[in-house]
């Protein structure tokens, strides 16, 4: 929305465009893991982290993916970048990274 625009309401309007963006991309990327397409899920939790780098619910939409498709080195790349983002915002882990954080450790 109006990239070069900057007056209060255009700010308003694009973090809230944004925030939209991500909740219903990190939804579908959910449901799509759930029907067993986590292929798909992954690229969408990645576009949703790359709009919103600090989204933790992104990075557990990815991190399922990747432990539905059976791929724990990127699982645990994805958990090890969550751990840093939330690290840098100083900010408490919710139950679902720790939930995930626990199936990946318990599955080795």
């Amino acid at each position: 929305l109006l990239p070069d625009g900057y007056d209060d309401w255009v700010i308003f309007e694009r973090d809230r465009l944004r925030a939209r963006f991500v909740s219903a991309a990190v939804r579908l990327a959910q449901l799509l893991t759930a029907t067993g397409s986590a292929e798909d899920s992954v690229g969408i939790a990645t576009r949703a982290l790359e709009v919103e780098p600090w989204s933790e619910p992104a990075h557990c939409a990815l991190i399922s993916a990747h432990l539905e498709l059976g791929d724990r080195a990127a699982a645990r790349r994805s958990l090890d970048t969550c751990r840093r983002v939330l690290e840098d915002l100083g900010g408490p882990t919710e139950s679902v990274t720790l939930e995930l954080e626990h199936r990946l450790t318990a599955s080795h």
